[in-house]
């Protein structure tokens, strides 16, 4: 008997069902399905936990447990939602990774040699079934809950410790291309096709505009009387061109010998960590691949780094946290049978963030607003879309909250201070 919450969609229940009763073992079983998210915490997707529990417990085969939790991921079911947030293209892509990108990875590391349960890069979730038809699109997980996994607080500062963990990741994610490229060129070169996500948004005026306004946010969180440099500096930076700019920071072809598939939305909500016994993280999983992208390393770097630490981390960790990165690329790049000082030095590095690193303002002008609002005060996603496929403009005060805009003043111009001091505008 399920419980009165259900998913969605006939697709999505039959998977399910298929999912569950080949794993237990039998259909006999019963499911409590609640929200696996909370609001603000996911926007292109649509998270359900599914516990199912096996009426007889004493009739478990072969050792099988008699309990299993599943994240279910679907499209939201609103047709403007789906339309203004890309939602299909956005599937297709997580897909892509799953059924393709991951295994690949994996098939290559283990070729080597290297066992991905425990070493290697490993830190993404185990995919039961992935649906790619059009208005039916599922991706059914691992409920890493279950294995001590947990979601970092958004509104609340990381800790080192934590951003230690990140860097490891995307260093050892991004080597897996490097070494591909050397190695196996042709499987690489299918890489360099993907289309950028926000491509879509090229001939979207209503979506240019909203960028313009929230630079001119971004902008007044500078001082007058103190950056009076820096504002003209930050009001030359776009001249009106936010979305050409980010597209050309994006473009993998102009990152080249450099550019990788790149994780594409790596913030905090799109993390999960595991403690030991003191608290301390020590362990990661990279969730939410609906933006990965074909560019510079610099832009997942930047992404996570500016939307997701504070300032006073930052001055403290900047440069160890990219030695932190790079050693652990070099580590498994050069495991892997590559050279990483002939593929990609510490300092084609420090230039590639020179170069792409300015990508972390135009993500952070995007993400802060949303990073920093309580659930509370995010509105409906639903009735946005339908706003604005009637034809309204897309207000860039649609997340200014008095209660959280002193916090967004502050991460947004400790950005623009730290971008500055780097060189990266």
């Amino acid at each position: 008997m399920e419980t009165a919450l259900e998913l969605p969609t006939e697709s999505s229940r039959t998977h399910l069902n298929e999912i569950i009763t080949s794993i237990l073992d039998t259909n006999d079983f019963n499911l409590n399905i609640s929200m696996g998210s909370s609001v603000g915490d996911n926007y292109i997707g649509v998270v359900y936990r599914v516990k199912a529990t096996k009426n007889d417990r004493n009739d478990s085969k072969d050792g099988k447990s008699g309990n299993l939790s599943v994240i279910v991921k679907l499209p939201p079911q609103n047709a403007a939602r789906r339309e203004q947030f890309f939602v299909g293209p956005c599937f297709v892509r997580e897909i892509w990774i799953y059924d393709e990108l991951l295994p690949l990875f994996q098939q290559f590391q283990k070729g080597k040699g290297i066992d991905t349960t425990v070493d290697g890069f490993f830190e993404f979730a185990k995919c039961y079934r992935t649906v790619g038809t059009e208005m039916d699109e599922a991706l059914f997980f691992e409920d890493l809950k279950t294995s001590g996994f947990e979601m970092h607080n958004r509104l609340e500062d990381i800790s080192i410790e934590h951003v230690q963990l990140v860097m490891q990741g995307l260093g050892k994610f991004h080597a897996l291309s490097f070494a591909l490229r050397d190695q196996q060129p042709e499987k690489f070169d299918s890489f360099k096709s993907l289309t950028e996500i926000f491509m879509n948004r090229q001939d979207d005026q209503n979506f240019t505009t909203y960028m313009k306004t929230l630079t001119e946010r971004a902008r007044a969180t500078l001082s007058p009387d103190t950056h009076a440099g820096l504002i003209e500096k930050f009001t030359s930076l776009f001249e009106g061109k936010e979305l050409s700019v980010m597209l050309d920071l994006l473009n993998g072809s102009l990152s080249e010998p450099y550019a990788v598939v790149c994780h594409g939305d790596c913030w905090n909500n799109n993390l999960l960590f595991k403690y030991d016994s003191n608290g301390k993280p020590n362990g990661i999983r990279f969730l939410d691949w609906q933006i990965a992208r074909y560019a510079s390393p610099a832009c997942d770097i930047s992404h996570y780094l500016f939307c997701c630490t504070t300032k006073k981390l930052r001055d403290q960790h900047y440069e160890s946290l990219l030695k932190i990165y790079y050693k652990s690329f070099s580590d498994l790049l050069n495991r892997l049978g590559s050279d990483a000082e002939k593929l990609f030095s510490f300092e084609a590095l420090l230039n590639e963030m020179k170069k792409n690193g300015r990508y972390g303002i135009l993500i952070a002008m995007v993400l802060l607003p949303l990073i920093t609002s309580v659930a509370d005060d995010i509105p409906d996603l639903d009735e946005v879309s339908e706003k604005i496929r009637r034809g309204d403009k897309l207000d860039a005060k649609l997340f200014i909250f008095e209660k959280t805009e002193d916090v967004y003043n502050t991460k947004m111009r400790d950005i623009i201070l730290d971008m500055d001091r780097l060189g990266y505008i």
